[in-house]
């Protein structure tokens, strides 16, 4: 095993493992393979509480929650693609994650965290400035592509709802309906509607594939300094063979911190959920974000001002042009099973 070879950080301090849900249902459900939330479904059975992001009512924002039951999980899951308000949401009132997930683990709750890895950051930050104990908090942050501004899904969701004049009633970016990739939104509507699109072909996609929050570009929670004892996403690159692949999803976890992380695996039950160790020079080069931060696009900034000033269509149909220069945008940002997936639906 070499040591930072081409991936800027020594690579002998981590391990990767693949999973996923063997339950079809279950597995359908979760945006990769599961492995968040089947760690967060035993976590909770051993006593333990559980904070994950959720959409707002109208699915225009994404905020912070908590579960105590594993019913509450539900609402957790799925990838929201937004920047998450730092909130949580309780009989009817906000009040800082930080705050809350600090009364817990002061009435001496288990904790299980799961973030972006720059919120498990300010987690401990927050911590450690209140001077409270981290020994029962556990953290899982996600393979970070860099959410887009909560206005794009805002002003998407409008459009949808103005165009079957009828109220967005369930939403998901991460849609299954052919296997794992390509991901299609999937809207349903209070009339009985339905709405189902290739995730990337929508201005949402669009937007999310050039528009992310411009720290991200500099973002300090890659590589070595992941502040989580567990990283997990799709497993991009894998090889794609059983037992290790499994059509509708496969979770790619990076073990961050050998004794809290591993703990965090040890709750997974080989009977419900498949997993292995795998080759950790496949995991980096088909999971570039877990190491290194995204390359801003050119076009980015004409983006930004289009949105700002003539909203997302706008911004989309004028800052995106086709041919050539669309496609090594896609090319930069998306990993290669889901371009191979959408040539595939456009040439049909």
């Amino acid at each position: 095993m070499n040591g930072a070879g081409d991936f800027g950080f020594d690579i002998r301090r981590i391990k990767t493992y693949s999973g996923y849900y063997l339950d079809h249902k279950k597995l359908k459900e979760s945006a990769s393979g599961g492995v968040a939330s089947a760690i967060a479904e035993k976590f909770l059975m051993d006593g333990g509480v559980v904070f994950g992001v959720t959409y707002s009512p109208d699915f225009r924002n994404a905020e912070y929650c908590y579960a105590e039951r594993p019913e509450e999980l539900e609402k957790m899951k799925g990838s929201k693609y937004i920047a998450s308000k730092k909130e949580v949401c309780i009989d009817g009132e906000y009040m800082s994650v930080y705050k809350v997930l600090q009364d817990k683990l002061e009435k001496g709750y288990k904790v299980l965290f799961i973030g972006l890895g720059c919120d498990v950051g300010a987690v401990h930050q927050y911590l450690k400035v209140q001077g409270v104990s981290t020994e029962k908090l556990y953290t899982i942050d996600l393979v970070c592509h860099g959410p887009t501004s909560p206005k794009v899904a805002a002003q998407y969701l409008d459009a949808l709802e103005k165009k079957y004049k009828s109220r967005v009633i369930d939403f998901t970016v991460r849609y299954k309906k052919v296997g794992w990739v390509p991901p299609y939104i999937r809207a349903v509507f209070e009339s009985g509607a339905v709405y189902e699109y290739p995730f990337y072909d929508t201005d949402y996609g669009k937007a999310f594939s050039i528009f992310p929050r411009e720290v991200c570009f500099h973002c300090k929670f890659r590589g070595a300094f992941h502040a989580s004892d567990i990283t997990v996403g799709d497993y991009w690159g894998m090889i794609e063979k059983p037992p290790e692949y499994n059509i509708d999803g496969v979770s790619i976890i990076f073990l961050n911190n050998p004794n809290k992380g591993k703990m965090l695996l040890d709750l997974l039950d080989q009977k419900t959920f498949h997993i292995q160790e795998t080759d950790i020079i496949r995991a980096l080069k088909g999971n570039t974000n877990y190491y290194q931060c995204r390359k801003k696009p050119k076009n980015y900034d004409k983006f930004a001002k289009n949105f700002v000033e003539h909203g997302l269509h706008y911004a989309v149909v004028h800052s995106i042009s086709t041919g050539t220069r669309a496609k090594s945008i896609l090319k930069m940002v998306l990993p290669r099973p889901i371009i191979d997936a959408l040539k595939k639906i456009r040439s049909r």
